[in-house]
């Protein structure tokens, strides 16, 4: 019975320890594994070969574990697909909008892109914005200059708030330089200005207005194929143009009507007059011969005036002659039936 009792108290020892051992190692092994609630990492944390596709894909953006080539190569999209480059050219797609200012300052200029925004190419310039190819191409020194449309101020070397918008606008047709020391000129429309080089305070609106030479200032040609020929000129619209309307009152120090002289006078209908006709008087003096009845004035008497006959100093009825032409007709019934003797003194007055 003793035997029997000290084997079983042995077997009980053995199998407490060997539960005691197993509760260790499985305590330890716990103690190795993190928690399905937030657990914590301790070492490098690996994933099996492939896991990638199991674990996460492409545009999947959930909290699954992904390897580091897989952020690898999603960074690598992103940064050459969808994220803006600051350092390198990229076309980015989509409206954008920007919730502060932009501030753009190209330092180098591009002649074959659509738009340039505040370039400086180099040279003392202070500011330009250009947008089109070629626009403020060779800008240099000029200041405050604006170019809008492919050529636009092209040659604006040293020019300064000169504001061109419109194709080749401010744009030398010859290709030498355009406006190379011109300032505050104006041009709006395509191929408008291609005239100015040094040229300032120009203001030309419309298609290929411009300038007739170089050299022009401070004038203005307003209309498609205006051209101002001077300086301090306005030219509204180009030869075809038959009428200038307003409603409103014209002041001027003056109104020159193409063409006309220093002696002649413009009339309210805009036609051209010579003035009032100077009169001047004539005093004919005849000595009859008998029986005259015609004589051959010195002039052909104005319209407006009235011949007056005088037979030896007396005044005669206007009855008794007439006048056509040069020729007086004297009619003695109309006279008393009077015929003209010899040596008679006949005067007519008149003007012409």
């Amino acid at each position: 019975m003793v035997t029997e009792a000290t084997t079983a108290r042995a077997a009980e020892l053995l199998n407490s320890t060997a539960i005691a051992t197993e509760t260790s190692n499985r305590n330890a092994a716990d103690l190795l594994k993190a928690n399905i609630a937030s657990p914590t990492f301790t070492g490098t944390p690996t994933l099996p070969t492939g896991t990638v596709a199991i674990t996460q894909t492409s545009g999947n953006n959930s909290s699954a574990i992904a390897t580091t080539a897989f952020v690898s190569s999603a960074v690598n999209t992103a940064t050459t697909g969808n994220f803006v480059d600051l350092n390198t050219d990229q076309s980015v797609g989509g409206t954008k909008t920007f919730s502060r200012n932009i501030k753009l300052f190209a330092q180098s200029y591009s002649n074959t892109a659509t738009m340039n925004i505040g370039f400086a190419p180099g040279g003392e310039n202070y500011s330009g914005i250009s947008m089109g190819v070629d626009a403020l191409k060779t800008y240099q020194y000029g200041t405050n200059d604006i170019a809008i449309g492919n050529g636009a101020l092209y040659k604006d070397l040293r020019g300064g708030d000169n504001i061109a918008i419109g194709y080749r606008a401010l744009y030398n047709s010859g290709g030498s330089v355009n406006n190379d020391w011109g300032n505050r000129n104006v041009a709006i429309g395509s191929n408008s200005g291609t005239n100015i080089m040094d040229g300032d305070n120009n203001t030309l609106i419309g298609y290929q207005s411009n300038t007739s030479v170089d050299g022009i200032s401070n004038s203005t040609a307003i209309g498609a194929n205006a051209i101002v020929i001077t300086s301090n000129t306005i030219q509204l619209g180009d030869t075809n143009v038959t009428n200038v309307n307003t409603s409103g009152a014209i002041t001027a120090a003056s109104y020159i009507k193409s063409g006309g002289t220093a002696i002649q006078y413009l009339m309210a209908d805009g036609s051209v007059s010579v003035g009032a006709t100077p009169v001047r008087e004539v005093a004919d003096e005849f000595s009859a011969i008998a029986s005259q009845t015609a004589f051959i004035l010195a002039q052909i008497p104005s319209v407006n005036s009235k011949v007056k006959m005088y037979v030896n100093g007396i005044r005669i009825s206007n009855t008794a002659y007439s006048v056509t032409g040069p020729t007086l007709t004297y009619i003695p019934a109309n006279n008393g039936s009077y015929s003209l003797s010899i040596s008679d003194r006949i005067q007519f007055d008149y003007f012409y």
